[in-house]
């Protein structure tokens, strides 16, 4: 049976996770969105490859800007710590 004929499972668009994701970094998440709809859209036109590809590419960036997001946060947290332990003399 070949791929044309075996029916295939539409791929996730994750857009749960991208709303999640818009509340901790949203320049990736606007990224993360736009490769979202890219998934229905190539579905509809029956471009499955793509599709998966872009379901993949909107994981991965979701993913990055939760993780991006504590990254920052803690390179804030400890530069505050830092510098409010300097004592100006």
């Amino acid at each position: 049976m070949n791929d044309l004929q075996s029916p295939s499972k539409r791929p996730n668009n994750y857009l749960y996770l991208v709303i999640i994701s818009f509340l901790f970094f949203w320049p990736l998440s606007i990224l993360a969105l736009y490769n979202s709809i890219k998934v229905n859209k190539y579905w509809e036109q029956n471009l499955i490859e793509p599709s998966k590809k872009a379901s993949k590419r909107t994981v991965q960036l979701a993913i990055s800007a939760i993780i991006l997001s504590f990254v920052i946060g803690v390179i804030i947290i400890f530069s505050i710590i830092l510098f409010s332990n300097v004592s100006y003399k």
